[in-house]
């Protein structure tokens, strides 16, 4: 050591590696003086250390026989193996035994794990409040599975388009597609059926509402939890990041409708005005008149009299459009001295 005030010590070391991963958490240290040295001094590091380890491991296996009976028991078998991951993809434990061993390639996106140089599949299942995850057997691979899909829902038409075929999409799997796409890490069955049909919903009616989905659209989405499969586009998430950019103009060409007007969801109605808002906010802080007018001519932004009347004072004289605008903003003028304030006031 460079400081001569440490010369005269002696110190002795040993790591504590974590069971899970194997990485090293952590050192345990005895340092003295050299006249305190002593032949057994690594020796006690390292047993401390070693019984760190061996407690950890200890809590570590307790920890997998809980999952391994709460969640394994009377589900995993020959017919549906699984196993129980670490956080990195170590297997720690497996059923059938030998099923899957050593370490797992966990995926960057989405729960899909291919096994077996990617002819069989697996799919990873996050376990609330652990760091360890579930492995489920999920058959041979797919060659239907797109690469990537589009969601338009921002339309009067919405619909899902994957490798140029357009699929229309009924109210229920419009929200179900919603819902999907704003949790991207996944929803587990018991919370997207809350999402869907309120208090009174059951896992069954979500798992019937997947299955008429994956019938018409293909294996698109996975399971334990719920998440879409593939890469994918949705019109109503591209807004912010387009007004984060100052891309005001981009943001309306993606906006023709609000979000799924007629949904009751409210996981959709609140992203709906969420998109809304942030769309108004922007278009009538720019000040362009060209955003106004389209704004004021959607369905959100045929009743919003600031907006209309923002307009007046940007169009000139000359532009053929402000006739148009006159008229628009007395109408609303009218209507909202004979009914209740419009929804923007």
């Amino acid at each position: 050591h460079f400081n001569k005030v440490v010369h005269p010590w002696q110190c002795s070391g040993a790591p504590i590696h974590d069971p899970e991963t194997d990485e090293i958490l952590g050192a345990i240290d005895l340092t003295g003086h050299l006249k305190t040295a002593h032949p057994h001094t690594l020796s006690l590091v390292g047993a401390a250390a070693g019984m760190a380890e061996v407690f950890m491991q200890q809590d570590l296996e307790r920890r997998v026989g809980r999952i391994r009976e709460r969640h394994l028991a009377g589900r995993a078998g020959p017919e549906q193996p699984a196993a129980v991951l670490g956080r990195t993809g170590k297997v720690l434990a497996a059923v059938p035994e030998g099923w899957v061993t050593g370490q797992v390639e966990l995926p960057k996106r989405g729960s899909r794990v291919s096994l077996g140089e990617g002819t069989d599949l697996a799919e990873l299942e996050k376990i609330d409040g652990e760091s360890l995850m579930l492995l489920w057997g999920a058959g041979k691979s797919s060659p239907d599975l797109p690469a990537e899909l589009t969601i338009e829902l921002l339309t009067l038409s919405p619909k899902l388009t994957i490798g140029g075929r357009s699929v229309p999409l009924s109210l229920r799997h419009c929200e179900l597609l919603a819902v999907l796409a704003a949790n991207p890490d996944g929803i587990s069955a018991e919370r997207l059926a809350i999402e869907l049909y309120g208090d009174q919903g059951r896992p069954e009616s979500v798992r019937a509402e997947i299955s008429r989905l994956r019938s018409l659209a293909g294996p698109i989405i996975e399971s334990r939890p719920y998440r879409i499969a593939v890469e994918f586009r949705a019109d109503f998430l591209e807004i912010e990041p387009l007004l984060a950019a100052g891309r005001v103009g981009d943001a309306m060409d993606r906006y023709r409708e609000s979000l799924l007007p007629n949904s009751e969801v409210g996981a959709v109605v609140e992203a709906g005005r969420r998109v809304d808002g942030m769309l108004r906010s922007a278009v009538i802080g720019s000040e362009d008149p060209v955003l106004i007018s389209r704004w004021c001519g959607t369905s959100s932004g045929q009743s919003d009299l600031e907006a209309a009347e923002l307009l007046l004072t940007l169009l000139a004289e000359e532009d053929a459009r402000l006739p148009g605008a006159i008229a628009h903003a007395e109408r609303l003028r009218r209507t909202e001295s004979r009914t209740t304030a419009s929804p923007w006031h």
